[in-house]
């Protein structure tokens, strides 16, 4: 585990990365239990696409908007209730120094 948390920091150094973590006092939210992304794309004729992974297998979908909205908005609370990036790498090697 502790080689996880130090690959998740190296990510996070990259510019392309923003790495957040959320901390177990704001308890489960919709949208931490099963992992999703939700793909967008930038020409409009092309539709948003939501994948989910389950223990029952993937599923992606492509012609529920109202469906892909309500993760869309599940990612936007997620990331509103996380740790700020500076904090969240605080957090991450903290964790780190405590295992090694």
């Amino acid at each position: 585990m502790g080689q996880q948390i130090h690959s998740l920091i190296e990510a996070a150094r990259r510019r392309n990365v923003t790495v957040r973590v959320v901390p177990f006092s704001v308890g489960i939210r919709f949208g931490m239990l099963t992992p999703f992304v939700v793909f967008e794309f930038p020409d409009k004729v092309d539709q948003d696409v939501l994948y989910l992974e389950s223990p029952r297998g993937d599923l992606i979908i492509r012609d529920k908007a109202s469906e892909i909205q309500q993760y869309r908005h599940a990612f936007d609370q997620l990331r509103k209730i996380s740790l700020g990036a500076a904090d969240s790498m605080a957090f991450l090697e903290k964790v780190a120094d405590e295992m090694a």
